[in-house]
C-alpha cells in the first residue's frame, strides 16, 4: 500500500512537471514583431509629404489594438523625429510610466507657461513624468519633437531621466526655433522611452501632445499638422512633410527605426530608409551639373511666359514662383556641390 501511494505521488509530480513545462514553453513562444515602411520607393524631394506605416503582430498573427509603437527618424545630421503611436482605435495601453503634462514655458526650468515663440529664438518645454508601477527606472529618454503648421519637423530635444519608485519627475528641454519657421500653429509631442528606438528602446508611456504659436515675419503656414492615423488593430500610420531646401532640408540618406511593446513583450528593431533629392539636382542624376542648369532655365522661362507645366522643383524656396532668389539658391547649390570634390 505504501509503495502504491509513493507511486501515485510520483505520478502526480510527474504530471505537474509536464504541465508546468507546457505552460512555460507556451509563455516562451509568445512573440511580438513590428514592421515599418515608407509610401515611396523612389527619392523624396524637398517639401514632399512622407508617410510611415506598419503593423504589429502578436504570436505571428494577432493584431493587438493597444500596442505602442516607437518611431525614430534620423536625418544625415542625426535624430529629427521621435514619436509614439498607438495601434488601433480602442483601448488604453498599460504603461509603467505616465507623462502627466507637457507644455511650453517662458524660460528654461520655468514655471510660467508660454503660448508662443518668435522664429529665430529659443523655445523651452517642461515634461512631467509619474511612475505608475512602483518600480524605479534609470536612464530613460525623454524627447520633445516640434512641427510647424506644414507638418515639417522644426527641431528635437531629448534628455535622460531617472525615476524613483512611485515618484514624479520633471524634465526640461529647449529647442531653437529656426528663423525660417512658418508663422502660425505649431505642434509638440512629448515621449518617453526605455532607450532610443534605434538602440532597441520601447515606449514607457503614451504620447502627450501640445500646441503653441510661432510668431515672426515668414509666410503663414499652408499645410496640415503632422497626421497620425490608426485604422485597424495592429496598424499604425504617421505622415509628416520634409522641410523645403530653403528651410535647410538635408539631402542624402534618412533612416527609420521602429519598435513596439504589448503585454509586457517588446519587439526587435525594425528598420527602413529613404533618400532626399540633392538640392539643385532636378533630373535626379545624383549630381548638380549643366543639365540641371538647362532645366532651371527652361522652367524659369516657362514660369514667366505663364505656362503651367514648369518644374516645381525649380521653385527651391517654395514660395510659388521662380525668380532671382531661386537662381541664387541654385548657384549656391552648384558651387557647394563642386567645391566638395
Amino acid at each position: 500500500m505504501r509503495t502504491k501511494k509513493i507511486a501515485l505521488s510520483f505520478l502526480f509530480l510527474l504530471i505537474l512537471s509536464v504541465f508546468s513545462s507546457i505552460i512555460l514553453v507556451t509563455a516562451q513562444t509568445q512573440t511580438l514583431s513590428v514592421t515599418v515602411s515608407t509610401d515611396k520607393t523612389t527619392i523624396y524631394n524637398n517639401f514632399d509629404p512622407v508617410t510611415l506605416s506598419g503593423n504589429v503582430f502578436y504570436d505571428g498573427s494577432g493584431l493587438p489594438s493597444t500596442s505602442l509603437v516607437a518611431i525614430e527618424v534620423d536625418s544625415p545630421a542625426g535624430p529629427m523625429i521621435l514619436r509614439t503611436l498607438q495601434t488601433g482605435t480602442t483601448g488604453t495601453p498599460n504603461t509603467p510610466e505616465e507623462i502627466t503634462s507637457a507644455y511650453p514655458t517662458s524660460s528654461f526650468e520655468g514655471t510660467t507657461q508660454a503660448s508662443s515663440f518668435q522664429n529665430g529664438t529659443e523655445a523651452y518645454f517642461t515634461v512631467t513624468v509619474a511612475d505608475q508601477d512602483s518600480t524605479a527606472y534609470s536612464n530613460m529618454e525623454v524627447a520633445v519633437t516640434i512641427f510647424d503648421g506644414n507638418g515639417s519637423p522644426l527641431g528635437i530635444s531629448y534628455t535622460t531621466l531617472t525615476m524613483g519608485a512611485s515618484s514624479t519627475q520633471p524634465a526640461y528641454l529647449n529647442i531653437p526655433i529656426p528663423a525660417s519657421a512658418h508663422m502660425g500653429a505649431a505642434y509638440g509631442y512629448a515621449d518617453l522611452y526605455s532607450n532610443y528606438p534605434k538602440d532597441g528602446g520601447v515606449p514607457m508611456a503614451q504620447e502627450q501632445t501640445f500646441t503653441f504659436t510661432i510668431t515672426g515675419t515668414t509666410t503663414p503656414s499652408i499645410g496640415p499638422a503632422p497626421k497620425t492615423t490608426s485604422v485597424t488593430a495592429g496598424a499604425y500610420s504617421f505622415k509628416f512633410r520634409l522641410m523645403s531646401a530653403w528651410e535647410g532640408c538635408l539631402d542624402g540618406a534618412y533612416k527609420v527605426y521602429a519598435t513596439a511593446t504589448y503585454a509586457g513583450i517588446n519587439t526587435p528593431v525594425a528598420t527602413t530608409g529613404f533618400g532626399v533629392q540633392l538640392i539643385g539636382d532636378f533630373d535626379g542624376a545624383g549630381v548638380v551639373n549643366g543639365n540641371d542648369l538647362f532645366i532651371f532655365a527652361s522652367s524659369y522661362i516657362d514660369y514667366y511666359e505663364g505656362l503651367q507645366d514648369w518644374n516645381r522643383l525649380c521653385d527651391i524656396n517654395q514660395d510659388g514662383k521662380i525668380d532671382s532668389s531661386d537662381f541664387f539658391l541654385f548657384v549656391s547649390a552648384y558651387v557647394q556641390y563642386w567645391s566638395s570634390y
